[in-house]
């Protein structure tokens, strides 16, 4: 139990240290807490014990509530999440009913979940910059 500990106090300190992240941060996340990430948005990390290793994967929390998309966008959403999955190996998902964006693949190094949340972010800002465009277009093409 005691080196389960040690462990995870210095597999969550690598991960800080990559991510440039206060100590404080870096407790609130290896409590399964939303923090706000590096790009500026909020970001859970999900943990789990295989074979003896932790292994994580970030979840980016999109400021996108499921239900408020409709018509066009749920193509755009849908097609978002096939170049995802077959492109890059992210999903789309739901957490509390926001859309959010979660890696297919744990990893094991915190260096390696560290440069996921980055790549999260990117892949986060992606979609909600095509969902907000679609909902944009129709706007303008409605007035």
């Amino acid at each position: 139990m005691e080196d389960h500990r040690a462990s995870n106090t210095a597999f969550f300190f690598n991960l800080g240290a990559g991510l440039g992240l206060p100590g404080e941060l870096v407790q609130r996340l290896g409590e399964g807490e939303a923090i706000l990430g590096p790009a500026g948005m909020l970001c859970r990390l999900h943990t789990q014990m295989q074979q003896g290793e932790l292994t994580a994967f970030p979840e980016v929390i999109l400021p996108l509530a499921a239900r408020e998309l409709g018509g066009d966008e749920v193509a755009t959403l849908l097609a978002l999440q096939e170049y995802l999955l077959t492109q890059y190996g992210w999903r789309l998902t739901l957490s509390v009913g926001l859309l959010c964006a979660c890696p297919l693949l744990l990893e094991r190094a915190p260096y390696a979940v560290a440069a996921a949340l980055e790549r999260g972010q990117v892949v986060a800002r992606v979609v909600l910059d095509a969902l907000m465009t679609q909902a944009g277009g129709a706007a303008e093409v409605a007035s």
